[in-house]
C-alpha cells in the first residue's frame, strides 16, 4: 500500500510539476519554515496499537525551489502505551523532501516522503533496553499562513504519524 501511494504521489508531481499554476507563493525558494506541534500514531515493528503513541514534533524545512523543500525533523514521546506503561521514552530523527502544489499565497499544500530512525528506551528486567528502526512515511498535508510569517499546519499519512498538527513560523 506504501509503495503505491508514493508511486502515485512521485509520479502526480513528476507529470504536474512544471506547471506554473502549481507554483506557491506561500512557499518561495529560500524560505524557512520552523514547525512545532503534535504527532499523533507513530508505530514501530513492536508496536501492536497504532494510538499508543503521541510526540511533541520540532521541524524544519528550507525551499530549494517554488516546489521542492528539504527539512529536518525531531520527536519526543509525550506518552506511549505499549505494555501498559506510560513511561517509555520514544525520539524520532528524520530528513523529509517536501513537493508544494499550490499557488495560493495562504494555502501551501504539499506532499512529504520521511526516512528517518526510531528509539525506543523502556525498562525491563534485565534493566533499559534500546530499540532502534528505521521509520518511512508520506504524509499529505497544508500550511495556512495567517499572515505573512505565521500560520497553521496539519497533515495525514502512513509511516510518520496518522495524523499531525501544529504552529509553523516561515523566516
Amino acid at each position: 500500500m506504501i509503495k503505491k501511494l508514493l508511486l502515485v504521489s512521485i509520479t502526480f508531481i513528476l507529470l504536474t510539476g512544471d506547471s506554473k499554476y502549481l507554483m506557491a507563493q506561500a512557499h518561495e525558494r529560500g524560505n524557512v519554515f520552523t514547525n512545532a506541534g503534535i504527532i499523533w500514531g507513530m508505530r514501530g515493528y513492536n508496536y501492536s496499537d497504532i494510538s499508543s503513541n503521541v510526540l511533541a514534533n520540532l521541524s524544519m524545512d528550507y525551499a530549494l525551489s517554488e516546489s521542492v523543500s528539504l527539512g529536518a525533523q525531531y520527536g519526543k514521546s509525550l506518552f506511549n502505551r505499549e505494555n501498559g506503561s506510560f513511561n517509555n521514552s520514544m525520539s524520532l530523527y528524520a530528513v523529509r523532501l517536501g513537493f508544494h502544489l499550490s499557488s495560493s499565497d495562504y494555502f501551501d499544500p504539499y506532499i512529504n516522503l520521511s526516512l528517518g530512525t526510531m528509539t525506543n528506551n523502556y525498562n525491563s528486567y534485565y534493566g533499559i533496553v534500546y530499540d532502534n528502526y528505521t521509520v518511512l512515511g508520506v504524509n499529505l498535508g497544508t500550511r495556512y499562513m495567517f499572515k505573512k510569517s505565521f500560520g497553521i499546519f496539519g497533515d495525514v499519512g502512513i509511516g510518520m504519524g496518522l495524523i499531525s498538527f501544529g504552529l509553523v513560523d516561515k523566516f
